[in-house]
């Protein structure tokens, strides 16, 4: 295979109103895919879902056909059609996706050499297992889209689908089947952090403060900080990301403990209002334990100690993290105290970032 760069599924959200304009103008159709927020992506794994849910790559039927085809045409770009779909469709589109969840995306279907023969894209689902973990990378893409189409759909919003591009080239030569792992591409210069900096984190990611009250309502703010308070959480700043997909567009409210053994990050956005809440305690030698309203996956093989609990309450949420905090501090030790300061929260929430991104191989 030459070098390429895998195609991804975009999709964007987008109100009624808007569409006469798009179906009237292509130069409206190209800023719209350039937009930065109110959007989600499948990945390179557009293909993947769509096989999964359907269980098989056979006859499959509306509305999973839509990813990949159908819709109404309100342009192209250099990969294909841009396809529109209107409220009506997003809503059984959104079922479709709700009606699996993302723990069990795949069981009893996910077959990496019989998806490669059935030539489900990008075609080589066995060599990309031997570095990293497809499924999970899969089923958290998965996770984030189904909020968001789950979203739309409460809005009465369409939206559209395009491919887009990922960043980084992709070479099939780069796999050696005569060992166990890619051989890595030559690092590239990074460039230097970003004016505002507070902490800098792998793959190119920083973190710059924020503020909370540019993305949601002021009384959407004072019920995060009630409710956290009510747990003994005090805030210590906002704060978003660069090169950072879950901060896109978006902002978190950081919050520690009184005790200083935890710390909370709420993840809001203009979209969505509060997308999430996940509380988080580090163990010695950077044990990880976190619960999340959010989808994650568990990777015990890095310490990271992770429970998804949908749609979770606060006080659920918290109350789930003591007791998985409690079963695991036998093992790793009691819970570590930071500083207090936003930046020890940030550094703790780029922590778990690094961990179920790094390498992709636990």
């Amino acid at each position: 295979m030459p070098v390429q760069k895998l195609k991804t599924l975009e999709i964007l959200s987008l109100a009624s109103k808007d569409v006469p304009k798009l179906r009237a103008s292509p130069a409206a159709v190209a800023k719209l895919l350039g937009r930065k927020t109110g959007r989600s992506s499948l990945g390179r794994y557009w293909h993947g879902v769509q096989y999964l849910l359907a269980g098989g790559a056979k006859d499959i039927r509306e509305p999973l056909l839509w990813l990949t085809s159908g819709g109404e045409v309100l342009g192209r770009n250099g990969l294909g059609d841009v396809r529109y779909f209107a409220p009506g469709q997003v809503a059984p589109l959104a079922k479709a996706f709700g009606d699996e969840s993302p723990d069990d995306l795949g069981d009893g279907v996910y077959d990496e050499a019989a998806m490669d023969a059935a030539g489900i894209y990008p075609g080589c689902w066995e060599k990309l297992a031997q570095t990293y973990d497809p499924l999970g990378a899969l089923r958290e893409l998965y996770s984030y889209a189904r909020t968001f189409l789950e979203a739309c759909a409460m809005d009465r919003k369409g939206v559209v689908l395009f491919f887009g591009e990922e960043d980084e080239a992709f070479d099939d030569d780069d796999f050696d089947d005569d060992e166990d792992a890619m051989i890595p591409a030559a690092p590239t210069a990074a460039p230097g952090p970003p004016a505002g900096t507070i902490v800098t984190g792998e793959g190119g990611r920083y973190y710059t403060r924020a503020d909370a009250a540019s993305f949601v309502a002021e009384s959407v703010l004072q019920q995060v900080d009630a409710d956290l308070k009510t747990l003994g959480y005090s805030c210590v700043g906002d704060f978003t990301g660069i090169q950072h997909p879950a901060l896109e567009g978006g902002v978190a409210r950081a919050f520690v403990s009184s005790d200083r053994t935890s710390a909370a990050f709420v993840l809001m956005s203009t979209e969505r209002g509060v997308a999430s809440t996940t509380f988080s305690s580090r163990l010695p030698g950077d044990a990880l334990v976190q619960v999340s309203s959010a989808f994650m996956l568990e990777k015990k093989k890095v310490k990271f100690f992770a429970t998804t609990i949908s749609r979770g309450t606060p006080p659920v949420l918290h109350a789930a993290l003591l007791d998985r905090r409690r079963e695991l501090e036998g093992k790793h030790g009691a819970a570590v105290t930071t500083d207090g300061t936003l930046e020890a929260v940030v550094k703790q929430f780029e922590l778990f970032w690094s961990k179920i991104t790094a390498g992709n191989s636990a």
